[in-house]
């Protein structure tokens, strides 16, 4: 491995070499000795915490692109849509659910990083790389260490790995796309799975914003929803085909929206959240928003909810065993 030096590191070349040295050691020994590389922290935050808002280069790049190469190869282990997976025998597809093959700590290593080199601060490259990264595990389904990890990062970094796939579903203006395009993909492409994913899968995007929710410690990251429009993009919805359990998993998520706002700072959304209950929800549905209300006489007892989530996903994965048995496997992303 040839270490490239940058002006950062010579700043102050003795401790920098020195500092350096060790990292290469350290990686060396990681990617020679392991089959599986650690996780960012394992570097001691040297390779990752240091750089702050300066130019990922060197040593700094390749540990952090290895890091990458690793989390999509664990991703892709559990993508569902791909066509050498389609026909294959129940045993080579029990890990239908994103990263169903790692244990719980790992996952959570895998999420915390990606969510980490999502910020702007590593450059374009590595970020988008990461953000496609994160898409992609929301278009197979979203996890529940993604929902934990995401629910308690800053606003802002939230806002920015949001936005574009609210975008994608509102508009199509030119600068929009123009954006979309600045960030890694092009959602016009039919190949672009990461968000063209979530177009034909909306009830797993929904679940995963519910999820996250319903772990934010506060109301931000509810109001954080109702800025980005989930309202708009609820109604959208449902002027699509999608799945039928669509509507009793969207009023759930609707109502946990309606518990974790702020009933004074936050009064206009709430208006906003029940007056689409009044207009789109048939009979049946509102039986089980108040089902669900009268379990859950706030947010942080909303367990039963989030456990019948959890449930849609068991069933969704069930389901898919199945028709792989008989020979007509579809992908999990593609409702019929």
């Amino acid at each position: 491995m040839i270490l490239i030096q940058s002006s950062r590191h010579n700043m102050d070349s003795d401790n920098q070499s020195e500092e350096a040295s060790s990292l290469l050691t350290t990686t060396g020994t990681t990617f020679s000795s392991f089959s599986v590389i650690p996780g960012l922290g394992y570097i001691s935050g040297k390779a990752i915490h240091r750089v702050g808002s300066v130019v990922v280069d060197g040593i700094d790049a390749v540990i952090i692109r290895r890091r990458l190469a690793q989390i999509e190869a664990e991703i892709r282990q559990s993508q569902t849509y791909t066509p050498a997976f389609k026909f294959a025998p129940p045993a080579d597809r029990l890990n239908l659910l994103p990263l169903d093959h790692l244990d719980g700590l790992k996952k959570a290593e895998i999420c915390r990083d990606l969510l980490e080199l999502s910020r702007a601060v590593y450059g374009s490259s590595i970020q988008n790389r990461a953000n496609r990264l994160f898409l992609r595990l929301v278009a197979l389904g979203g996890i529940k260490e993604l929902a934990v990890e995401i629910a308690t990062k800053p606003t802002s970094h939230v806002h920015d790995l949001l936005k574009p796939i609210f975008i994608f579903y509102r508009s199509f203006h030119t600068t929009e796309i123009e954006h979309l395009k600045a960030l890694g993909y092009d959602p016009r492409q039919p190949n672009n799975s990461e968000i063209s994913e979530l177009v034909h899968n909306p009830i797993r995007f929904i679940l995963f914003l519910g999820m996250a929710a319903f772990q934010s410690p506060d109301s931000r990251f509810s109001q954080l929803l109702m800025d980005l429009d989930i309202a708009g993009y609820i109604v959208d919805m449902f002027q699509f085909k999608i799945h039928e359990d669509f509507p009793r998993i969207v009023w759930s998520v609707v109502y946990l929206l309606i518990r974790k706002l702020d009933a004074a700072r936050d009064a206009s959304y709430i208006s906003e959240l029940e007056r689409i209950t009044d207009l789109y929800a048939d009979p049946s549905s509102l039986a089980t928003l108040w089902k669900f209300s009268s379990i859950a006489q706030n947010a942080e007892s909303f367990e039963p909810v989030v456990a019948d989530w959890e449930n849609f996903f068991e069933q969704e994965k069930q389901w898919a065993l199945g028709q792989t048995r008989v020979g007509i496997m579809t992908s999990l992303i593609h409702y019929p």
